[in-house]
């Protein structure tokens, strides 16, 4: 039979485990965001379009693209934006440029050792990665966006910084 004590220090050992598991398990889950980032560079140094399409929601991607690029255009001449002609145009030219945005030209044209990431949480479900380049100091904003517990997935961008 076993004397108190040593239950005692068996009930210890127990909790002591559950402990260090629960805080490993929240640590995880809280570092996903930047394992994402770290995923993505990965799958763009090594052209992996697999994992870029599963870790990037390229459609929102190109909607969001098209609608800035249209809002910019529309900025940057106010009084044009009033002719239908001008604006089909516009919109054309927006939605050929969303068009190339594909896993396989980031591939092509990423070089990921020229930008520095950041990343911070805005929210349980929601974390903003701002891509800086090193040599210009242009940044770009993605927004990425919980899927499950401990993955992500980017689905807009914020290109105001480059306009």
């Amino acid at each position: 039979m076993r004397s108190l004590k040593e239950v005692q220090i068996k009930k210890k050992r127990v909790a002591f485990f559950l402990v260090v598991v629960l805080v490993w398990a929240l640590a995880y889950v809280a570092m996903s965001p930047w394992r994402t980032v770290d995923d993505i560079k990965f799958a763009l140094k090594h052209q992996d379009v697999d994992t870029l399409t599963e870790l990037i929601d390229f459609n929102s991607i190109r909607k969001s693209v098209k609608d800035q690029l249209i809002k910019l255009t529309i900025k940057q001449n106010v009084l044009a934006a009033t002719n239908q002609d001008y604006m089909r145009g516009v919109m054309v030219a927006a939605e050929a440029h969303a068009l190339e945005i594909t896993p396989q030209a980031l591939c092509k044209g990423a070089d990921v050792d020229a930008f520095e990431t950041s990343v911070s949480y805005d929210g349980f479900s929601r974390a903003i990665v701002h891509a800086k380049q090193t040599e210009t100091g242009a940044y770009v904003t993605f927004f990425m966006k919980r899927v499950g517990l401990a993955k992500w997935k980017v689905y807009d961008v914020d290109l105001t910084s480059l306009i």
